[in-house]
């Protein structure tokens, strides 16, 4: 499945200035949201399916920015403004790969997806989806 570019930049209007964010760097992490999503183990439709690889590239789009702006990839818990005091969250022992999607409101959404429209409690293999149905 390719990423229809157009449906993605109307649906995360966030990412679409074509000149932040052109075609060629969307494609590329439509290639990266297939290493953590294997098309073989959703039991979506297939618009539903084209949606989660769009929150896929939009959740590592939101994570490339938070780098890019010096922002861990953390969630904060607190943060004091004064002498400055900023505390993260500790990932849980569960799931880190839950933990690395509750980021961003995108991946947010993609576990919430996931948990209700996977193939349950396949343990073959190592990408990240198997990882994150076993917590």
């Amino acid at each position: 499945m390719d990423l229809d570019i157009a449906s993605f930049r109307a649906a995360f209007p966030a990412f679409a200035d074509v000149a932040l964010y052109p075609d060629a760097m969307l494609n590329g992490k439509m290639v990266v949201a297939k290493c953590y999503i294997e098309d073989n183990q959703l039991t979506f439709s297939d618009d539903c399916r084209q949606y989660v690889y769009q929150l896929m590239v939009a959740h590592l789009l939101a994570i490339a920015a938070q780098v890019a702006q010096g922002q861990p990839g953390r969630l904060v818990t607190s943060a004091t403004e004064g002498p400055v005091n900023v505390s993260f969250a500790e990932p849980p022992n569960r799931s880190n790969f839950s933990f690395w999607l509750a980021t961003t409101p995108y991946g947010n959404e993609i576990s919430a997806l996931l948990s209700i429209n996977s193939i349950g409690d396949y343990y073959g293999g190592t990408n990240a989806l198997q990882a994150y149905r076993r917590f």
